[in-house]
């Protein structure tokens, strides 16, 4: 039987392959202008952060710890066992209804900022491109995908990684089919809406196979009281620092595409978009062999054995650079063999010289965002003024760049502020907040 790394891994490489395959019915099915307005929708869709603030790594954070006490007490100890159950269960049902409140207000609020947006930005396209029924279908969707998440994060802190792995796989197989479908079918934008609709269905057929587990959350005897004692005191104080680190990543990574849409046209915004989601993809498959083991770190921490944690750190480092690397090598591959054959899909990348500073600096990503597993593992996240101040500066130099220099001083200036100022301070907080010497 494969294991839930094991089975991530292989949830993130064919997440990677259909990547590649979105690219190309992208490429095929959607002109210059309409790409520039998906990678725009995507960005803005990001948005979501501004509603979640973190909460879903906090929850993950938070039950790890008290099911990895419920692991280390003595089954005789009653006592203690069910003052951790308590714990959980009394917050459970207050994150979910904290999330479908999210989702409505996320709802309400961002169909009328993506259109305001394009209306303000874009008038000369509007009328060339179907995008505000799609806008409003994508936002509903993805404000129901919103509400539904916290599913997945309660049973995988339990314990229950490899059967989240399995759903969250079939999810994004079947999604990813019908996508495709969607664009051969000349759906266009609407194809963001099919895939999230489908994402959902299977969602809730995951929460009907779990059925026992959601009424025991909402049927165990709470104490209101006391769930209300554990987010203010536990749970606000490392979401509040979350939020900002996850804003800030926004700022960062997502919002480029949303600034180049108004100031150098859809098609840059298509062309940057396209070559940024790939080199995320990467990243985020890098990162697959991290992020489901979060769980065990932080039992390891529960159970102080800070030796073992700190091979696991060299270890897991190590193979999540290396896939990166070599991801980044393969794309390169790609394009060059699209030059070689003279194919069209080259011309929807950006060029060899900017993709190369882009490679540098997820390269230069993927090291902090693995340091910043383990930091966070205690439940604190020391880098949230780096972050906040990061992402504001990013954002401010992205936009000077994009308005005065172009596409090149975007890039340009994304690459200095990684080399100087972003990856060492990151490094810094790091070196002096690592786990095992805590």
């Amino acid at each position: 039987m494969l294991k839930a790394p094991s089975l991530q891994f292989i949830s993130r490489c064919w997440s990677g392959f259909a990547g590649l395959i979105q690219i190309f019915f992208i490429s095929h099915f959607l002109d210059l202008q309409t790409q520039g307005f998906y990678y725009t929708f995507i960005s803005l869709i990001s948005l979501q952060v501004f509603f979640e603030l973190g909460t879903g790594q906090v929850i993950l954070q938070f039950f790890s710890h008290e099911f990895g006490y419920v692991n280390t007490t003595s089954k005789i100890d009653i006592v203690k066992n069910n003052y951790y159950y308590n714990r959980i269960y009394s917050i459970s049902s207050k994150i979910l209804r904290w999330y479908s409140r999210s989702a409505i207000l996320y709802i309400l609020l961002l169909i009328p900022i993506g259109i305001v947006y394009f209306k303000t930005f874009q008038t000369d396209l509007l009328n060339q491109v179907v995008w505000k029924s799609p806008w409003i279908l994508a936002v509903v969707s993805q404000g129901l995908l919103l509400a539904i998440s916290p599913i997945y994060l309660l049973k995988e802190s339990t314990g229950s990684v490899k059967e989240v792995v399995v759903w969250r796989f079939i999810g994004e197989f079947f999604g990813g089919i019908i996508f495709f479908i969607c664009l051969y079918f000349d759906f266009e934008l609407f194809s963001i809406f099919m895939l999230n609709l489908i994402k959902f269905f299977i969602n809730l057929t995951f929460c009907k196979f779990n059925k026992h587990f959601l009424i025991e959350i909402f049927n165990t005897n709470k104490d209101l009281i006391f769930a209300n004692h554990i987010w203010k005191t536990e749970i606000y104080p490392f979401q509040r620092k979350m939020a900002l680190s996850w804003i800030s990543g926004y700022l960062l990574y997502a919002s480029i595409p949303m600034i180049i849409f108004p100031i150098l046209g859809p098609e840059n915004s298509g062309r940057f978009g396209m070559t940024w989601t790939i080199l995320l993809g990467v990243n985020s498959l890098s990162m697959s062999i991290i992020s489901v083991k979060i769980q065990s770190y932080c039992v390891l921490i529960v159970q102080k054995d800070f030796k073992k944690l700190k091979k696991e750190y060299f270890n897991d480092s190590l193979l999540s650079f290396t896939i990166s690397f070599f991801g980044i090598l393969f794309l390169f591959l790609l394009l060059y063999l699209c030059d070689i054959y003279n194919l069209e899909y080259k011309n929807r990348f950006l060029e060899y010289k900017l993709i190369m500073f882009l490679s540098v600096i997820t390269l230069l990503n993927q090291i902090i965002f693995v340091q910043a597993v383990f930091v966070r593992a205690l439940k604190d996240d020391p880098y949230v003024i780096s972050s906040m101040i990061g992402g504001i500066l990013q954002f401010i130099l992205s936009s000077f760049g994009a308005y005065y220099f172009g596409l090149i001083g975007l890039i340009w200036l994304m690459l200095i502020f990684a080399l100087i100022i972003g990856f060492p301070w990151a490094f810094y907080i790091f070196w002096n907040n690592r786990p095992w010497e805590v």
